[in-house]
């Protein structure tokens, strides 16, 4: 009998973790982090594969424009690939605090380089829900 009593709160417990401690598998603040870049870093650009890591509702947030949900972002990465092709880009600064993120980064692409550049991110719930990006480009 003890060992049945002792199994259901075992079970009470993980469950009571599981429901409030997030989600069962969920992604890490930094591991969201480190997949995002490596999609965005790879030679083949998958954008549906890039925006998995974006909520339904994310917005983000750049100089000249906000964009709001995942459509209006696959816009933005479409055109950011266009505009910056072959982007080879390298972190010159990570920095994570609860669930805010600041990435500096700087880059080069076959269109010129970003010797300096800004990304800043809110990670919830296995997503990014906010993002805003800030960069330098000098073209060849």
């Amino acid at each position: 009998m003890r060992k049945i009593v002792l199994l259901v709160i075992v079970f009470m417990l993980v469950s009571a973790l599981v429901a409030f401690g997030g989600k069962e598998g969920a992604r890490s603040i930094q591991e969201v982090v480190e997949q995002h870049h490596n999609k965005v870093g790879a030679s083949i650009k998958d954008v549906g594969d890039i925006l998995a890591d974006y909520a339904d509702d994310a917005i983000f947030i750049m100089p000249d424009k906000n964009l709001v949900g995942k459509e209006a972002i696959e816009v933005a990465f479409t055109d950011f690939f266009k505009a910056f092709p072959n982007l080879r880009f390298t972190e010159t600064q990570i920095r994570i605090e609860g669930d805010m993120v600041l990435i500096m980064w700087k880059g080069e692409c076959d269109t010129g380089t970003i010797p300096h550049a800004i990304d800043t991110f809110i990670i919830r719930d296995d997503r990014i829900q906010r993002q805003t990006c800030w960069l330098a480009f000098v073209p060849k």
